[in-house]
């Protein structure tokens, strides 16, 4: 019970404190990465998509 309580008091603490510019640096920077994932990783799985769309694409414009 006594693990529970102070780990509640931490997070009160953290939560009322306020981060201090080095902590919100690391947060941006953290996030960007995140973002950076995120992104690369839904370009990596619509591939297939844009290549289909460019080929069709390709393809009307050729028989005009």
């Amino acid at each position: 019970m006594i693990n529970v309580r102070s780990y509640s008091l931490n997070l009160l603490y953290q939560v009322e404190r306020r981060p201090t510019e080095a902590e919100r640096r690391q947060a941006d920077l953290e996030l960007g990465l995140m973002a950076a994932r995120v992104s690369r990783r839904w370009r990596r799985v619509t591939r297939p998509v844009r290549a289909l769309r460019a080929n069709q694409a390709r393809n009307d414009t050729i028989g005009w």
